[in-house]
C-alpha cells in the first residue's frame, strides 16, 4: 500500500515538475527574445543605408510569412494540449509507462 502510495506522489511531483518547467521555459525564451528585439529596434533606428533597410525588411518579411506557414498552431489546439496537461495533474495515475504503452502499440 505504501509503494503504492508513493508512487502516486512521485508520478504527481514529476508530471507537475514537467508541466512547470515546460510553462517557465516558455516564458523565460519570450523574454529573452522581447530584450534582443528591443535591443534590434535601438540599433534599427541608427541605420541610414536605404539598401540596408530594404534587406532587412525583406528578412523580416520572409520570416514572419515562415513562422506563420511553419508555426501556425490553432488556439483549439493549444487549448486541447493545456486541457490534457491538467488532466494529467490531476490524476498522473492515466500516465502509462513506455514499455505498457509500448506493448499496446
Amino acid at each position: 500500500m505504501l509503494d503504492n502510495s508513493l508512487n502516486h506522489l512521485i508520478k504527481i511531483l514529476i508530471v507537475s515538475y514537467f508541466c512547470d518547467s515546460i510553462v517557465i521555459n516558455l516564458k523565460s525564451a519570450k523574454m529573452d527574445i522581447q530584450a534582443q528585439k528591443e535591443i534590434i529596434i535601438e540599433q534599427f533606428k541608427q541605420v541610414n543605408d536605404i539598401n540596408l533597410i530594404n534587406a532587412i525588411k525583406s528578412m523580416l518579411d520572409y520570416a514572419i510569412k515562415r513562422d506563420k506557414d511553419i508555426y501556425d498552431i490553432p488556439d483549439a489546439h493549444q487549448q486541447m494540449v493545456m486541457e490534457r496537461f491538467a488532466k494529467v495533474r490531476k490524476n498522473p495515475e492515466r500516465l502509462l509507462d513506455w514499455d505498457e504503452a509500448q506493448n499496446t502499440m
